[in-house]
C-alpha cells in the first residue's frame, strides 16, 4: 500500500470511527433515555420488554466506548518504561469502586515493564471484564510479579470462563466470516500486547485465570 493509499484509507476511518463515536452514540444514548421513561409507564410484559431492549441498548453503547479505546490504542505504538504495579494498583482501585459487590484482592509489587502508553486499556478491559461475568458474587485476585526476564499480570476469577472459541480465534490472530468472535474487548487486549512484545494465555480449567506477559524495563534485566 502506497503513501497515498494509506493517507485515504486513514481518512475512511477517521469517517469511520467519528460516525460509530458521535452520532451513534448519541442516538443511542437518547433511545436509551426515552426507554427509561416508557419503562416507568408501563409494568407486565411490556416492560420486560423494554427492559431487555434497554439492556440491549446499554450492551451497544458500551461497544462503542470499547471501539473508541481501540482507536486510541491503536494510536499509541511507542514502548516505553512504566511500572505495572502502579498501574495495576490504580486499576484495582477503581475497580472497587465501580464494581462494589465484587471482591478483589491484589498482590501488587513494583515491576517495571516495556509497553505502549495503552497498556491501562487492556489491563482494565480484563479487570472489567472479569468483574461483570464472574458471576453474582464475584471472586477475583490480580497479582503482579516477575518471571524471569517477563512481567506478569495475572486476573484471576470465578466465572465460567472465556468460550473456547473466542480463545481459539485470539491463538490465532485472526477471524473469518464463520469463525469470529463476539466483541472488542479481548483483541483490544491482544493488539495492546502485540504492539508492546507480550503475550496472552488463557486458562479456563476452574473459573478464568488471564496471563499478561511483558518485557522486563532494561534496568530489570
Amino acid at each position: 500500500m502506497d503513501v497515498t493509499e494509506l493517507k485515504r484509507r486513514n481518512q475512511q476511518l477517521t469517517v469511520l470511527n467519528r460516525i460509530l463515536r458521535h452520532n451513534i452514540r448519541n442516538d443511542l444514548t437518547a433511545i436509551d433515555g426515552y426507554l427509561e421513561m416508557a419503562m416507568e409507564l408501563t409494568d407486565g410484559e411490556a416492560n420486560e420488554r423494554l427492559s431487555d431492549i434497554a439492556n440491549r441498548t446499554r450492551s451497544l453503547l458500551s461497544t462503542t466506548e470499547v471501539a473508541d479505546r481501540v482507536r486510541r490504542s491503536l494510536d499509541q505504538t511507542e514502548v516505553a518504561e512504566q511500572d505495572l504495579g502502579e498501574a495495576v494498583e490504580v486499576l484495582v482501585e477503581r475497580a472497587r469502586e465501580d464494581f462494589p459487590g465484587a471482591s478483589i484482592d491484589a498482590t501488587v509489587r513494583s515491576v517495571p515493564a516495556r509497553a505502549t502508553a495503552a497498556l491501562d486499556y487492556a489491563l482494565w478491559e480484563l479487570i472489567q471484564n472479569a468483574c461483570e461475568h464472574a458471576g453474582d458474587a464475584p471472586d477475583i485476585e490480580v497479582a503482579v510479579r516477575k518471571n524471569g526476564e517477563q512481567a506478569i499480570v495475572t486476573v484471576t476469577d470465578n466465572g465460567p470462563g472465556i468460550p473456547e472459541q473466542e480463545r481459539r480465534i485470539l491463538e490465532r490472530g485472526e477471524e473469518t466470516k464463520l469463525d469470529h468472535g463476539s466483541g472488542l474487548g479481548l483483541w483490544l487486549v491482544y493488539w495492546v500486547l502485540e504492539s508492546s512484545g507480550g503475550a496472552l494465555e488463557f486458562d479456563c480449567d476452574d473459573g478464568t485465570e488471564v496471563s499478561v506477559s511483558l518485557p522486563l524495563a532494561e534496568s530489570e534485566t
